[in-house]
């Protein structure tokens, strides 16, 4: 299928082979994360999706994630932005991160990011199967630790694609839900957030407790799964470099500087952000198969 019909990129896993695009772009969207707000409310066909994925979810052994309307918003900006330039790109036209995005739309705590466009796209079912049959936006859909989650899709004739799809996750309770409009003409959400949102008032829930046990050594399945070190300082390579080839990488993010850091077996040395394990940060394991880790 020709690049034009189906393009995909997802976050993290595949944050290497897509390059940042500069950041003096124009956009469709408005500035910050205002959108029209029928775009703010999930349409039937995003609606049907979410239960596509709850359902999936749930075929392998995984909660279902609830509609957030922070994350929701976040992504109805993202798939117009993308309709108003060419290409497929994590950095939207305001230079912005998925990571940046989402909190500026309203996210206290964003955890991923799926992208898709095309028309063969168009339906809930298919692109569900395009991610799926993609192992990086696979394990983001997979992802055990995500609560909730948003969705868009953006149609616009005449543009690079045609069809746009946004798919984002994160942590914590939901904001007040968008509201399924009936088709075929999505209604606003009940509750518009402001053209600056602030990040939902509900507290998160504190990070989970380290997945290793009190032993020497922790198992860790197959996708996205999170801990907290509780070790002393230590280099990153001296716990994970004998992991083997299953494992793709560990990341953490620096709120300070506002950007992932990363360690990966697959990388050049001098290409790896992440030098040290610190206590009491969070980091996040990507994998391909089940990887055991000794600890020191």
């Amino acid at each position: 299928m020709p690049l034009r019909a189906l393009t995909l990129a997802a976050v993290i896993t595949a944050a290497a082979a897509f390059p940042f695009a500069a950041s003096n772009r124009t956009t469709a969207a408005l500035a910050n994360c205002d959108v029209p707000e029928a775009a703010a409310a999930l349409d039937a066909d995003e609606q049907a999706f979410i239960q596509l994925l709850n359902d999936y979810r749930a075929a392998n052994g995984l909660p279902p994630v609830a509609v957030d309307a922070a994350l929701t918003r976040a992504a109805a900006w993202m798939s117009i932005d993308l309709a108003g330039r060419a290409g497929l790109d994590h950095t939207d036209s305001l230079g912005r991160s998925p990571w940046k995005r989402m909190p500026d739309c309203g996210a206290a705590n964003p955890g991923g990011e799926n992208l898709a466009a095309g028309t063969p796209l168009a339906s809930p079912s298919a692109v569900l199967q395009a991610w799926k049959g993609s192992p990086g936006h696979n394990a983001i859909m997979l992802g055990k630790d995500f609560t909730v989650v948003g969705v868009a899709r953006h149609t616009a004739p005449g543009s690079q694609y045609g069809v746009y799809w946004t798919l984002t996750f994160g942590y914590g309770r939901p904001a007040v839900a968008a509201s399924p409009a009936p088709s075929p003409t999505p209604t606003p959400a009940p509750q518009p957030l402001p053209p600056t949102p602030t990040p939902a008032p509900a507290a998160p829930p504190p990070p989970p407790a380290p997945p290793r046990p009190a032993a020497s050594a922790a198992t860790f399945a197959a996708g996205i799964s999170t801990f907290t070190w509780s070790g002393e300082p230590v280099p990153v390579d001296q716990v994970f470099g004998p992991a083997g080839s299953s494992l793709r990488g560990v990341y953490a993010y620096d709120a300070a500087a506002g950007r992932w850091l990363r360690w990966s077996p697959r990388l050049h040395p001098a290409l790896n952000t992440l030098g040290v394990l610190q206590p009491g940060v969070r980091y996040w394991l990507v994998t391909s198969g089940p990887v055991t880790v000794s600890f020191p």
